[in-house]
């Protein structure tokens, strides 16, 4: 995948973790985060969102589907992840969003996953 391919995709990404409210964090995983995708490979994604209902989630998730992306974009709810899965997550994720404002739900979530598109977490 090109740069610029990337940084509009994450671009995109983005727009949709900012106007979703329940978003506390966005991890990038899988192919793309490790930078051995194709133009074919889909998006992993594992959002952070402990406060969401079932209906906000159903929302987000739809939301992150219909993007104009163009890709096939593969959601994982952190919360019900698996532990395999999250620690893959944390070795090899790449955190796209982290919502700004220090929240008690942003402490709790916080994991080991310390990667940005932005360079190293301060976490």
């Amino acid at each position: 995948m090109t740069t610029s391919l990337q940084g509009r995709l994450e671009r995109e990404l983005l727009s949709i973790f900012e106007d979703q409210p329940k978003i506390v964090r966005a991890i990038l995983f899988g192919s793309r985060a490790r930078g051995d995708a194709d133009e074919r490979s889909d998006v992993d994604l594992a959002i952070q969102a402990p406060n969401a209902s079932q209906r906000e989630w159903l929302d987000i998730t739809f939301k992150l589907e219909e993007s104009d992306t163009l890709l096939h974009i593969d959601v994982v709810r952190w919360e019900e992840a698996s532990a395999g899965l999250k620690k893959r997550i944390s070795v090899e994720g790449k955190v796209l969003y982290e919502k700004k404002e220090t929240k008690p739900e942003l402490a709790q979530s916080r994991g080991s996953v310390g990667k940005t598109s932005g360079g190293p977490s301060k976490t």
